[in-house]
């Protein structure tokens, strides 16, 4: 018995190199059929979460304003929050004075106990100096920040400078004025044309049409107006918000929320400004324009402040002022700089009616 067993062991068959290399070659066929597929469900799986993170901070924003008389958190200089806000009781302020930048809003409206800024982000100059204080943002507030953004860190910009109040974190003291401003996780930018403040001294900054009676006429920031253009004749149209949700015209199709900042790492700290607006009116920032009320008119003249890569078909995600969320895929492009010349849904800036306008 003993002599046939090894004899069955000595006549077992060992695959053959050629056999081999068959198999490993069958199986790197399959792994490159599958990757990605697997790419894309992962993908799409972020893009679903972001979603639902736009809805989630809908409906936070809702719960806000409805604490906060009916407004949202403002966005504005200390001149802009002082014109709006003289008395201090209409925002939502800090225990030191300072106003809340609208994640901490966000946070606030999401039943979270965010009392200060820095219990989001830290104060800093620039972005490089922020991300080496990165263990001192707080991760908590997931609803502000896309798992498919690979820039991760970034600035509501507002509030900056001399709005920023005393030295902030006790544990991180660093005081206002020279850019310095908040940075924290963030992926998602606010429409200022919606949350800012026009003072008296400054022409309405949202983009607008104007019906000189015979016909319209597109406002792009007084700037870009003739003196006699009936742009100029109507003080308080085309004025920024404040906040002021319940004014925005047709809010099912304006855009509140929007995805923002750069796809890549970049040393330009302007890039990580995350507003989105129609139109400003300021004639020295001629060549930062937008021009006209749609998303797509802002990122074209705006694009590294917009993700182009984030997600499949690069979608982005937006939620409207109404607290809906939705994605926004561009259906149309530039053949010279590859920018999107219209998005399916249309997305609009300005909160203000599009009556007469005929442009993309």
């Amino acid at each position: 018995m003993k002599v046939r067993n090894n004899q069955k062991r000595g006549n077992a068959r060992a695959f053959t190199l050629v056999e081999l290399l068959v198999v490993v070659s069958i199986i790197a066929l399959l792994i490159s059929i599958l990757l990605p597929s697997l790419r894309k469900a992962r993908d799409s799986a972020k893009m679903t979460k972001c979603l639902a993170h736009m809805r989630g901070m809908g409906q936070a924003a809702m719960v806000f304003a409805a604490d906060h008389n009916d407004r949202f958190q403002l966005t504005a200089t200390e001149d802009g929050i002082n014109y709006a806000d003289p008395d201090k009781n209409r925002y939502a302020y800090g225990g030191d004075g300072e106003i809340l930048s609208w994640p901490v809003a966000i946070a606030q409206g999401a039943g979270m106990n965010f009392s200060n800024n820095w219990d989001w982000g830290v104060r800093a100059q620039e972005r490089s100096i922020a991300m080496r204080k990165q263990r001192r943002m707080n991760r908590n507030l997931e609803i502000v920040k896309c798992p498919a953004d690979k820039v991760e860190v970034s600035s509501p910009w507002y509030p900056q400078e001399t709005s920023l109040k005393g030295t902030g974190d006790p544990e991180d003291p660093v005081s206002g004025g020279n850019d310095v401003r908040y940075w924290g996780f963030l992926s998602y930018g606010i429409n200022e044309d919606i949350t800012g403040v026009d003072l008296d001294t400054e022409p309405p900054a949202c983009w607008r049409t104007v019906n000189n009676g015979t016909q319209w006429v597109e406002c792009l920031g007084e700037h870009r107006a003739h003196p006699a253009s009936p742009c100029g004749k109507a003080p308080n149209y085309g004025r920024r918000l404040r906040g002021q949700l319940e004014k925005v015209n047709r809010a099912a199709d304006v855009g509140f929320i929007f995805e923002t900042g750069p796809d890549k790492r970049d040393s330009n700290d302007e890039w990580q400004a995350n507003l989105v607006f129609s139109a400003t009116p300021s004639a020295t920032t001629k060549d930062m324009d937008a021009a006209g009320p749609y998303l797509s008119n802002f990122q074209r003249t705006q694009a590294q402040r917009m993700p182009r890569e984030r997600h499949l078909d690069r979608k982005v995600n937006v939620c409207y002022a109404d607290g809906h969320g939705g994605s926004a895929k561009p259906v149309e492009f530039d053949p010279d700089t590859d920018l999107p010349l219209k998005y399916a849904p249309r997305v609009r800036v300005s909160p203000y009616s599009i009556t007469g306008y005929s442009g993309d």
